[in-house]
Order: structure tokens, then sequence, then C-alpha cells
């Protein structure tokens, strides 16, 4: 094992913007509650033809190991094309904080020995060699040697430069010479690199519902949909324990004052065993059950049950929503409450199963 850092100072990782889309991906997964996951390179010969490094994201599940995220450093292929193609440069620019002073190459075109000697192959060769001068400097210096020493040179100028075809064209000392100049340079223009991440939701989605669902030890009719609260459809149930009593109204305002705050919730006042109703909202991944109770109407508290642990807290009615809403935030949101942490702040009234409700476990 070793850090993106590491990863990418050793090659293993071609770009920091690759390892930075792999580590985010790793976050977002995890955040998913998919945590089986590896982390795979394509080989060179399973490379796309536009990229330079390509990293799969797979997950465990029952059919083995399943590409759920793509990642694809497609490098600067996308945008060096489009500019072959229409003669448009797609580039960047990005200035120094202060001037710099640069070594650079000087292409200096005779532009009527250049017409003269190639006639309608002179502009597309004098673009040519001036790109040369700009981005292959060495290869400049190393003609402009050459011409010095035996006064001409065939280079092959590739299609597209004014439109027209591939060809070899000959020049002469007399069409074009390089030197060496220093230049200040106030910024650099650069082509966009691209890298590109693919995430297959379909299959992702696939992988958390199965990763999820689990049977209760001991019972393999109890099951269980533990999706990760900041992604459950409905992050709480309002219970009320009877119908009576005025704790059906108590649910309903708690239900509002939920809502209120963005939190999506359920309320099932069905009358079954408040077990049953426990086990229902388990089984659809609802995180946290909220029951209002008789004791909810003198001490103005209710009680608040933890999917997967089956613990439960009482808090005051009033703190009920704004708990909920901690409790259902992503870890690196403000604002998040762990479970234990509610442990550590509320009376702890035991676990209730599906065969108990508050009070029985109280």
């Amino acid at each position: 094992e070793m850090s993106l850092g590491e990863a990418v100072a050793s090659g293993a990782v071609g770009s920091e913007t690759m390892a930075y889309f792999l580590g985010r991906t790793s976050l977002f997964l995890q955040a998913c509650g998919i945590t089986q996951v590896r982390f795979r390179q394509h080989r060179a010969k399973e490379m796309a033809h536009y990229a330079q490094d390509c990293w799969d994201a797979e997950a465990l599940t029952s059919f083995g190991w399943v590409e759920i995220v793509g990642h694809a450093d497609r490098s600067c292929y996308d945008l060096e094309k489009h500019s072959e193609a229409t003669g448009i440069p797609l580039v960047a620019y990005k200035a120094h904080d202060t001037p710099r002073s640069v070594q650079a190459v000087a292409c200096i075109l005779h532009r009527a020995a250049l017409g003269k000697g190639l006639r309608q192959d002179a502009k597309p060769a004098g673009e040519y060699l001036e790109e040369m001068a700009d981005k292959r400097p060495e290869e400049a210096l190393a003609l402009g040697a050459a011409l010095l020493a035996s006064g001409s040179a065939t280079i092959r100028v590739p299609a597209g430069y004014s439109g027209g075809e591939e060809k070899l064209v000959e020049v002469t000392s007399e069409m074009v010479s390089f030197e060496k100049t220093t230049r200040t340079e106030h910024g650099a223009t650069f082509v966009p690199a691209v890298v590109e991440p693919s995430f297959g939701i379909d299959r992702i989605l696939y992988t958390l519902l199965e990763a999820a669902f689990y049977t209760r030890p001991g019972d393999a009719q109890r099951t269980v949909l533990a999706i990760p609260p900041a992604l459950a459809p409905f992050k709480c149930a309002v219970l009320p324990l009877t119908s009576s009593h005025g704790l059906p109204e108590a649910a309903l305002r708690l239900s509002a004052a939920l809502r209120g705050l963005g939190v999506t919730c359920r309320v099932d006042d069905s009358g079954a065993a408040i077990g049953r109703r426990y086990a229902r909202m388990d089984e659809v991944g609802v995180p946290y059950a909220v029951t209002v109770d008789p004791t909810t109407l003198l001490d103005a508290s209710v009680t608040l049950r933890h999917r997967d642990s089956m613990s439960q807290v009482r808090v005051p009615l009033g703190d009920a929503p704004r708990v909920v809403q901690a409790l259902s935030r992503f870890p690196h949101q403000g604002g998040f409450m762990a479970w234990e942490e509610a442990l550590a702040l509320y009376p702890n009234v035991g676990a209730a199963s599906v065969d108990e409700g508050p009070d029985d476990a109280a």
C-alpha cells in the first residue's frame, strides 16, 4: 500500500490530477457504504487509443469484482484533434506571477527566397518551421546547423498546415535560419489536459444495495437495508405508539417540524405493534425512528431508535428534529453528528428489537 502522493512520485499513477480523482472516488464510494473497493490500472493493450493512463474502481459483489467507475487520462488528445481539424488553437493562457527571462529559438524566414523556391508550398512550410522553433527548439537548432553545413535539407511538412497535404520540401539556408534568443515572458499558453471520470450510476446503486442488505443474526426473516443515513430516501420514521391520547396528532406535528428542516420522514400510524413497525422501516432502509408515546405528553420527550444497532435514546421533543437532521448528514458536512455522540448526550433506554417497543425496552 502507498499514499496517492507516493503513487504519483513513483510513477504508478501518471499525474496528480488522476490521483486527485482516484482519491475523490474512493471517498465517494466509502460515503455510499461501498467499502470493498480496489483500483486496477489498465494494461497497455487494454488502453483506449485516446488515453495515456486508465484506472477502474472495482467493487466486490456476489458476481465478483465489478467495474463501477472508470478514470481515463485523455491528456491533450481531444483538444489537439479539434485544433488539427479546425485550424483553431484550443489553448489556455496562464500569467506568471512575475515576468520571466526565457531562452528561446527564433525562426528567421526570408520570405522572398522562400516564396520563390517553394511557391505554393511556401506558406505551409513557413508555418511548420515557425512551430518547430517554438515547440521543438532543439530540432530547429539541429536543422539550422544542417543548413549551415550543407546549404539545404529536406523536411517533411505534415498535412494540415494552411490546409495543405503532407509533403516533402527542400529548404535552403537562404530561405530560413534559426538563432538562440532571450525573451521576457509574462505568461504561457498550453493545451489543457483532460481526466475523464465515468461513474456507472446503475452499477453503483446495485452495489450499494447489495452491500447494505443483511439479516439480523439468528433470524433470517429479519432483513435490514443499511443504507447510509445521508443517502436514505427517508431519514426517519415517526411512530405514534397508539392511535389514542393525542399521540397521532403529536406525531404529525413532529413530522411537520422534521420536514421543515428538510428531513424526509414517514409517519406509520397503522396500529401494528411498535416492534413490527421498526422492522418495516429497517427493511426499507430508514435509519432512524422516533416513537411518540404517552410519556411524550408528560415530559415532552421521544424515543429515538438507531436502525443498525437497535439502540435507543430519550431525546427532548424540541431537540428531536435537529438531532435527526445532524445524524442524517454526510460525515464531512458541517453539523454532522455520529450516533455514538447521541448515545453520549442523551439517556440510553436500551435496544429495541422487532418484538419490543420503547416501553418494553425500558
